[in-house]
């Protein structure tokens, strides 16, 4: 556990700190800085070894877009290697997709749900009616949820796609327009939920609002 690791490298720099102390290498009145030093220093760079570890999990799907029909085709593939969210070391994913425009969820879809498995096979296909005029102002959004029949669904991993998006998922995107009508698939790494994965698009969205989601 992260705790379990941070008070383990916070005892070991009291140690050390102590011996330097008694053995007259650090002057005593310098010791309490002296420790808040070593702690302070130690604690970034746990930080960013645990953070560094974090491993979600990868999701595998395909995009195709149809100019002419306005048909824009996610099919949901598989997962792999997800993170374990239940207390029998397993989880009960499903996938949610949701189509983002300036920061704001105008439609979502999701597949059904796997039990007790960290490599679910979907092979679901979720279709979003997204006009030409529109298809460069959005992005989806793509959550790996796990279903919790008690408490709140809870969230495994993100990723994105869309103009705005970053690296594979930008790339994604590009590739799928530059190929309209063949389904481009690929794996992406799962990265932890924040409000900083609802990219905003360019222009209006007013074309594709539907009715509010629950």
């Amino acid at each position: 556990m992260p705790g379990d690791r941070e008070q383990d490298i916070c005892m070991k720099a009291l140690t050390l700190v102590a011996d330097l102390c008694s053995s007259g290498i650090v002057e005593n009145e310098n010791c309490l800085d002296f420790i808040y030093y070593r702690i302070d220093r130690a604690r970034p760079r746990l930080n960013d070894a645990v953070k560094d570890n974090v491993d979600l999990g990868d999701l595998m799907f395909s995009l195709c877009y149809l100019p002419t029909a306005g048909r824009l085709t996610i099919t949901i593939i598989k997962a792999r290697n997800l993170k374990a969210m239940d207390i029998t070391g397993a989880s009960d994913p499903y996938v949610k997709v949701s189509i983002m425009c300036e920061g704001r969820r105008l439609k979502k879809r999701k597949t059904s749900t796997k039990r007790n498995t960290l490599n679910p096979v979907y092979n679901e296909a979720i279709v979003f009616d997204v006009p030409p005029e529109n298809i460069d102002q959005i992005s989806l959004l793509i959550a790996v949820m796990d279903y919790d029949r008690v408490g709140h669904n809870e969230v495994i991993g993100v990723c994105q796609v869309g103009n705005d998006a970053e690296s594979l998922g930008r790339e994604h995107w590009s590739e799928m327009l530059s190929y309209p009508r063949k389904p481009i698939a690929h794996w992406h790494p799962l990265v932890e939920w924040s409000a900083q994965n609802a990219a905003t698009g360019n222009g209006s969205c007013n074309s594709l609002k539907g009715p509010p989601s629950p």
